[in-house]
C-alpha cells in the first residue's frame, strides 16, 4: 500500500497483484532458507522436505512470474519505455536472475533421486544466493521509478549558413509548451522574412506537420560568441505536444532572398 503499485492506474488490481507477488516471494523465499537451515543444522528428513517444497516451488515461482509480468505492464503505460529507465533495466537483470533460479532448480529436481543430501548441498546454495540476489534486485526497483520522466529540451545545432538553439518547456504531452527559438544568420543575409516551427509525429507519419507560431521577441547585433553573425530570437507557446511519442522538432529560416535553410531534432516525451 505505500510502493509503486498504489500508484499504479487500473486500480486495486496492481496492490492485488503486488500482494500476491509478495505472497508468493515470502513462500519462496522463507522455505529455500528454512531448506538451508536444515541441511546445515540437522540432515534428518531433509529429502522428504525438500520434496514436498519442491512443488511448492515450483507454484511460487510460477505465480511469481505471472503476477510480476501483470505488475510490470500496470506500472508503465507503453512497454517500450522499459529500455528508457534504469527501472527497466534492473527488471530486465532481475529476470535473468530468475531464469537461473529455474535452470537450478531443475538440476535440483533431478537430484531428488539420488537420495544424498550432500550433493544437494552446492546447488541449493546457488539457489539462495541467486535468491539473495533477486531480492537485491527488488529493494533496488523500490526506489526507482518505472515512468520516465520528462524533461525540458535544449538544443542547439551550429552550421554554415544557420545557428539554431530551441528550448521546449516543460516539454510534456497535453499541456502548454513554452517554445523558444534562437537563430543566427550571416550579417550580409539581413533579417529573415519567415522563421517556421514544426512538429512532426515520427510514430503517425500520416499526421500532417504541426505549426507552433512563434513570434520575433530579440533582435540583437553581431553575437561575438559566432563571430559576424546576428541573432534573432522568437518564442510561441501552446499544447502544440498532444500526445506522448518521438517527435521531430523542425526549423526552417527564409531569408531575405527567399533561400531557405533548415535544421531538425529529434526527441521523445513520455
Amino acid at each position: 500500500m505505500s510502493g509503486h503499485a498504489v500508484t499504479a492506474s487500473a486500480q486495486p488490481l496492481p496492490v492485488v497483484a503486488d500482494f500476491a507477488h509478495l505472497l508468493a516471494a515470502a513462500v519462496w523465499v522463507g522455505g529455500m532458507w528454512v531448506l538451508l537451515a536444515k541441511l546445515r543444522i540437522d540432515r534428518s528428513g531433509f529429502m522428504p522436505l525438500l520434496r514436498r517444497f519442491s512443488g511448492v516451488a515450483l507454484l511460487a515461482v510460477a505465480a511469481l512470474a505471472v503476477t510480476g509480468s501483470i505488475t510490470a505492464v500496470l506500472y508503465v503505460r507503453n512497454v517500450t519505455y522499459l529500455v528508457y529507465t534504469d527501472w527497466g533495466y534492473v527488471l530486465f537483470a532481475k529476470i535473468a536472475l530468475v531464469l537461473a533460479v529455474v535452470i537450478v532448480a531443475a538440476f535440483l529436481r533431478r537430484r531428488l533421486g539420488t537420495g544424498e543430501p550432500g550433493k544437494l548441498k552446492r546447488l541449493l546454495a546457488l539457489d539462495v544466493s541467486l535468491m539473495a540476489a533477486i531480492l537485491l534486485a527488488v529493494g533496488v526497483l523500490t526506489y526507482l521509478p518505472p515512468q520516465p520522466a520528462n524533461e525540458p529540451l535544449y538544443w542547439h545545432q551550429m552550421g554554415d549558413k544557420l545557428h539554431v538553439t530551441a528550448t521546449i518547456s516543460p516539454n510534456a504531452p497535453g499541456v502548454d509548451n513554452a517554445f523558444t527559438v534562437s537563430v543566427w544568420l550571416p550579417k550580409e543575409a539581413g533579417d529573415p522574412k519567415q522563421v517556421r516551427v514544426q512538429l512532426v509525429s515520427a510514430d503517425r507519419p500520416e499526421l500532417a506537420p504541426i505549426d507552433v507560431p512563434v513570434v520575433q521577441f530579440e533582435k540583437t547585433g553581431e553575437d561575438p560568441t559566432y563571430g559576424p553573425l546576428q541573432k534573432f530570437s522568437y518564442r510561441g507557446q501552446g499544447a502544440y505536444l498532444p500526445f506522448p511519442g518521438e517527435w521531430k522538432l523542425t526549423v526552417t529560416v527564409r531569408d531575405a532572398n527567399d533561400d531557405e535553410t533548415q535544421a531538425e531534432r529529434k526527441f521523445r516525451i513520455y
